[in-house]
């Protein structure tokens, strides 16, 4: 014979209207075993461009090239080209422009209208080929002054640090001293647009 207790049918009933009340008062309490919550991101990409050199440095070395030429003007640049990798960095989607400026004093007979630069139209591209004795460069080469655009991207960013060969040659008209020329210094500038 099965004998129920009184306070065991009182305890049960205690029991089961906790339970039912708890689900009432706090739904969130007897929820499923996960929960989510939201989070807002940003994410501030500043505009930015670099440039770097390689070499950092250049000698034009006259001693074993065909020099003096059989005709001049005669355009001679470093014993190989490119003289100089400019590797530049862009993140405008307007795009960049890169300038050289020559400083420093070269002698009277070699100004820097007769130093010539030139750079490859596109990433990796080779430089246009140096000029021959006695012709003129074509318009690919320009002659420094102050300042000279040689790289010029519109509405391009670079695909990470994009590489440009640029070659320099200088042109000497038959009226050069010997010498050893220092104290000229190119610096390159990239500008977002």
């Amino acid at each position: 014979m099965h004998v129920k207790k009184p306070w065991v049918r009182a305890a049960v009933g205690t029991l089961a209207f906790a339970i039912l009340a708890l689900a009432v008062v706090a739904p969130g309490v007897l929820a499923a075993a996960s929960a989510s919550a939201t989070q807002n991101v940003t994410v501030t990409i500043p505009q930015r461009v670099g440039i770097k050199l390689n070499p950092s440095s250049i000698t034009i070395d006259l001693t074993n090239q065909n020099y003096p030429p059989d005709t001049f003007p005669a355009y001679y640049g470093t014993s190989s080209a490119p003289a100089v990798v400019v590797s530049v960095f862009a993140n405008s989607p307007a795009g960049f422009t890169v300038t050289v400026t020559a400083s420093g004093n070269p002698p009277t007979w070699l100004p820097f209208t007769d130093w010539y630069v030139a750079a490859g139209t596109n990433p990796g591209d080779a430089t246009p080929a140096r000029t021959a004795e006695g012709e003129t460069p074509d318009t690919m080469w320009k002659a420094l002054s102050t300042s000279q655009t040689i790289i010029d991207k519109t509405n391009e960013k670079t695909a990470g640090w994009d590489d440009y060969n640029v070659d320099f040659q200088l042109k000497f008209n038959g009226d050069e001293e010997a010498t050893t020329i220092s104290g000229v210094t190119l610096t390159y500038t990239i500008t977002a647009k």
